[in-house]
């Protein structure tokens, strides 16, 4: 039995989530052998997990590099966004070619936009289609609101068309009020009727997590030691910025304090570490990790971009005590909504910290964290381990 999967390259969210979910489908069948298709940074993570990645990936462009450019230099930029697109269509060319030579029992995309954009209806029928979002929220300013309103046009045209379609994200998130009113219905009524919610589905498998006492001693942190994780992932924009603050707050920090801190920063594979000129004992450096479930498990204030595979991930930590600093992206519509709705669900757990902070008031936030003891989470919710009901879902399909 043979699977496709056609994880999205913007970021490694996409990638991680769906590792999990082929590590448990594999669990539950044996004999399916999975290959990949994909850019980078996608392509990175898979290799380090060595999974059977297609040649004709080499060939795919990274989407991953329009978003850099968007946050990092250009802003929206509409006529620049047109030539992007175009990129994903020159993308699902190949990957039409793929699906047209070869004979798969499942093939499973997750936000893999080029089919979105332009595979035709009776491609799109045989397809499992999974998603967090299906319409994109509103912000940004105006040209935010029209790069929304653009891409909700495409979602409209596209989404009902996927026979089969994976909810990869809590309900509680999707967008909800007179503003969200997609495909006839309220966002939130059309998920529930037409697609097989998941749930969060995270970059680790929960039965696999390693215990706190075993993560800090693998680690090497000592019980009194606190340890501040900020981290990264696949899609760099403003990255170095936002490390570059945090390594020299934590660094006030322990000049002007006896708090015994110390601090691991984790990059993307696309991330440039070179500020860091030295690296003194309190300071952890890994670029391109496999696995971030030790640090999960270890750490005591996670400082992070609010993709969504990383606030599942803390979300559904299981029996842990810590605190979470998100720090979105400016104008980053997605960035900006999943650490509104994150801090309503869970506001004892994650404060929102905007972009353009600096490094005193940084300094100050993370200082309050460490002297403050943080809330444990009772439990784990109930809309975790998402990864087991995809896993299930497509099972199923091919059973």
């Amino acid at each position: 039995m043979r699977a496709l999967f056609l994880p999205s390259h913007v970021g490694l969210g996409h990638v991680t989530r769906d590792e999990s979910i082929a590590r448990f489908l594999r669990k539950i069948i044996p004999k399916l052998k999975i290959e990949w298709c994909s850019a980078e940074p996608a392509l990175t993570h898979l290799r380090m997990w060595g999974e059977r990645v297609l040649s004709c990936s080499n060939g795919l462009s990274s989407f991953s590099n329009a978003i850099e450019g968007v946050f990092n230099e250009h802003g929206y930029n509409i006529r620049m966004l047109r030539n992007y697109l175009s990129w994903l269509k020159r993308n699902y060319v190949i990957v039409k070619e793929l699906l047209d030579l070869e004979a798969y029992d499942l093939v499973f995309a997750d936000e893999f936009w080029e089919l979105m954009l332009s595979a035709p209806q009776e491609l799109k029928e045989g397809i499992v289609f999974g998603s967090d979002l299906v319409q994109m929220p509103y912000g940004g300013g105006i040209k935010g609101h029209l790069l929304s309103l653009i891409l909700n046009k495409y979602f409209k045209n596209s989404f009902p068309k996927f026979k089969h379609k994976i909810f990869m994200n809590t309900i509680y998130e999707a967008p909800r009020g007179r503003w969200y009113y997609v495909f006839g219905d309220y966002v939130r009524n059309w998920i529930k009727r037409n697609m097989f919610i998941a749930g969060l589905c995270t970059s680790y498998l929960t039965e696999e997590l390693p215990s706190v006492k075993e993560a800090r001693e693998a680690l090497g942190i000592g019980e009194e030691e606190y340890l501040i994780v900020s981290s990264v992932g696949g899609t760099s924009a403003k990255g170095e910025f936002m490390l570059r603050k945090v390594f020299e707050a934590v660094k006030n920090i322990r000049e002007n304090s006896k708090l015994d801190i110390k601090l691991a920063i984790i990059s993307g594979p696309r991330m440039d570490l070179r500020f860091i000129k030295e690296t003194p004992e309190w300071l952890i450096l890994h670029k391109a990790l496999k696995s971030l479930t030790t640090y999960y498990m270890a750490g005591d204030l996670f400082i992070v971009r609010p993709g969504r595979t990383t606030v599942a991930d803390l979300e559904c930590l299981p029996q842990r005590t810590f605190g979470a600093v998100l720090i979105p992206i400016k104008n980053h519509m997605e960035h900006e909504h999943i650490s509104k709705e994150a801090s309503k669900r869970f506001p004892k757990l994650f404060e929102v910290v905007e972009e353009n902070v600096g490094v005193k008031e940084l300094t100050k936030i993370i200082k309050g964290k460490v002297m403050r003891p943080a809330v444990p989470l009772k439990k784990m919710p109930s809309d975790c381990e998402g990864y087991k009901r995809a896993a299930e879902y497509l099972k199923n399909l091919v059973s």
